[in-house]
């Protein structure tokens, strides 16, 4: 397998296309496989964008979407028009490409295609505003046995997404087979705050009681404990099973309607468990350091190129240094091919996170 990326911004389409032939054309014919994420100043030229991409680099299979911030191995761009690029010659049959599509039984070549191939990884870009979009990525997860990647896209306006075709839907992406070996990694961006405690009363996203007490009584214990405030504080739920101590990061939205209860993100279940936790640019920063770390002692060979999603409100909604992520990714991996984008939320293992970042090595 071989690589490319490039990361671009100019104020016209056209100029983009221009640039990206000045730096792809010279490689025409030698990638069979394109990931383009598009700044949202760009979506009503994704079309457009698309189809000057594969006349440029030869490249028929594309996936990709729009996001607000937009990366690759020279930095990230946010707030103006930008594209992300990464090309990759993959081996013959170990892809397939697919959406966008309501339903996957839009596509009635795919079930046929996992049969035969046997994927074993998904990426997949989804649009955060239809309601089907979780139990399709928990369908997409569960009908291949599938490790699925990728996440929500993010946008002002419209939500085009980069798949057999251009256009809004709920979900596309690519499923490959174990002849992509990758590597892929978690770094959270909170710290929690207190002990795990055990849902004893809810109702729906209503936490009405924690290990007995009234939620906002608990809340307030673990609050003063910390010796912080009450801003930016969000509920984890820890991952069963996970031998790392993960965990998922949801919307503590407010009180609820009954007296000392809270509003979270997510409906709960007597039995749950579950942390309050702190939005942190010095946790994050430390962890995403932790995370290259861990990859840096199990990488057995250089990278040869990677994916990076990490959520919108990290980036320069976090962070005080311009491109930090991407940085630290140079500094402890080296030099390679990458893409990204900042996402309404991150996949990884077909679970929906938020505040992580998640990467994505292709060995």
């Amino acid at each position: 397998m071989s690589f490319t990326s490039v990361l671009l911004s100019a104020d016209e389409p056209r100029a983009l296309l221009a640039e990206c032939k000045a730096r792809l054309a010279p490689q025409r014919g030698q990638h069979n496989f394109g990931v383009v994420y598009l700044s949202d100043h760009l979506a009503a030229d994704a079309t457009g964008i698309a189809e000057g991409l594969r006349l440029i680099t030869g490249v028929e299979h594309w996936v990709g979407g729009v996001a607000l911030g937009v990366m690759g191995s020279e930095g990230e761009i946010f707030d103006r028009p930008a594209i992300s690029v990464l090309l990759g010659m993959l081996p013959q049959g170990a892809f397939r490409v697919f959406g966008p599509l309501e339903n996957l039984r839009e596509d009635r070549q795919l079930a046929g295609w996992c049969r035969q191939h046997a994927p074993y990884l998904g990426l997949v870009h989804a649009d955060p505003r239809r309601a089907n979009v979780p139990a399709l990525i928990e369908q997409i997860g569960r009908d291949g046995a599938l490790y699925v990647l990728g996440g929500l896209l993010s946008s002002r306006g419209a939500y085009p997404q980069v798949g057999v075709q251009v256009g809004e839907s709920a979900v596309s992406g690519a499923l490959f087979t174990d002849a992509v070996p990758v590597m892929t990694r978690l770094t959270q961006g909170c710290t929690p705050i207190g002990p795990r405690r055990r849902v004893s009363a809810a109702n729906g996203m209503e936490l009405l009681a924690l290990d007995g007490q009234p939620a906002l009584r608990a809340l307030a214990q673990d609050l003063e404990a910390d010796g912080g405030g009450a801003a930016d504080v969000h509920v984890a739920l820890p991952r069963a099973g996970s031998d790392t101590g993960d965990y998922l990061v949801r919307n503590l939205m407010g009180l609820g309607a009954r007296a000392e209860s809270l509003v979270v993100g997510q409906e709960l279940s007597v039995g749950d468990t579950l942390m309050f936790c702190r939005r942190d640019a010095r946790s994050a920063h430390r962890d995403l350091e932790r995370m290259l770390g861990d990859i840096a002692r199990a990488l057995k060979v250089p990278p040869q190129a990677g994916l990076y999603v990490s959520c919108l409100a990290r980036g320069p909604n976090l962070f005080t240094q311009p491109g930090l992520e991407t940085r630290l990714i140079r500094e402890r991996l080296g030099e390679f091919p990458l893409t990204g984008f900042f996402a309404n939320g991150e996949l990884a293992g077909g679970r929906l996170y938020g505040y992580t970042g998640v990467l994505t090595l292709l060995l």
